[in-house]
């Protein structure tokens, strides 16, 4: 399922100062003998116990889109909750050792708490959590190379929460999450040349932010870009020139080809050897044809890149 509108990405230096969501108040949480189990307390934020919570632990590496909350107990590990009693305790059987994240969720309240290690042996007793209003965060992430940014997926690992960008320009909105520190993934989903970006976000209790445009880099073959075209009618001669790359792998060179507008013919290679410069020119076109011409670079390994298209990059010219 894709959650209306999630955390969004930012700047990895992107630091927001937060009211803490689990605390651990002068009271609560001793230990019990009898078999190992984990065990814990919620508040309200007056201090109150908060009973009736539901309190829900996932392990910290779970990817919310590996698969909708029915399979969250076939995750690395296994998934438990409990309620609170009256006096905001919880307590059940302890599960496979892990590093979990403990989520709260009251009415209209939610606490959150990162890395709590269960062992299976010695189970565990974990940090005391304050329920506290949510809060939300938006911004907008972008590509590079100008793709189309609606299918990166932004996960919350360790949460069931995921979301995309909801238009071409990137923009993202959470929904109400508890505040705290999360992982966040931005996972490009079929979209070639970019890596998977890791980060940390944090969301403020009752706090809406907008977070700085996050920009996933360009890793593949660059696509070369800032193409001009000048003719010399004089000379009949057409020069070629384009911007060097700044972004993807290292380039070894460039491909020139042509082809005649309006035909059936196929596009023509014009350099047999690799372009190391940003400039070409040629003057084997014919007066009063248009040609179409198409630049790609090449990575040290000699592949060769393509447009945001997945095509090669068209560009006109009409002598005359």
């Amino acid at each position: 399922m894709k959650l209306g509108s999630i955390l969004g990405f930012a700047i990895v230096s992107t630091v927001f100062l937060y009211d803490a969501c689990c605390v651990s108040p002068n009271r609560g949480g001793g230990t019990e003998t009898g078999s190992p189990a984990v065990q814990g307390y919620v508040y309200n934020g007056d201090g109150s116990s908060a009973s009736g919570v539901t309190v829900t632990f996932i392990p910290a590496s779970y990817n919310p889109h590996g698969g909708s909350a029915k399979n969250l107990a076939s995750a690395a590990g296994a998934v438990d909750s409990a309620i609170t009693d009256s006096t905001g305790r919880y307590r059940f059987p302890v599960m496979s050792a892990d590093t979990y994240n403990v989520l709260c969720r009251g009415t209209g309240t939610l606490a959150f708490h990162d890395s709590v290690k269960i062992s299976t042996t010695g189970g565990a007793v974990a940090p005391a959590c304050t329920l506290r209003t949510p809060g939300t965060l938006c911004g907008s992430v972008r590509l590079a190379g100008g793709e189309n940014p609606e299918n990166v997926f932004i996960l919350f690992l360790g949460t069931q929460s995921w979301t995309a960008p909801s238009d071409t320009l990137g923009h993202f909105a959470t929904q109400p999450l508890a505040a705290g520190n999360y992982r966040v993934r931005f996972l490009p989903a079929g979209i070639i040349g970019y890596n998977v970006l890791d980060t940390t976000l944090t969301v403020r209790a009752g706090k809406s932010d907008t977070l700085q445009p996050i920009q996933l880099q360009y890793s593949g073959i660059p696509v070369p870009a800032g193409l001009r075209i000048q003719y010399d009618s004089m000379k009949e001669i057409v020069t070629l020139s384009w911007n060097k790359p700044t972004t993807g792998s290292r380039v070894s060179g460039y491909s020139i080809y042509r082809s005649l507008n309006d035909s059936n013919q196929v596009s023509m290679l014009l350099t047999t050897k690799l372009i190391t410069d940003t400039l070409y020119q040629d003057s084997t076109g014919v007066q009063d044809l248009t040609y179409e011409y198409h630049i790609t670079a090449r990575d040290t390994n000699n592949q060769q890149g393509k447009d945001k298209n997945g095509g090669i990059a068209f560009h006109h010219h009409t002598y005359s």
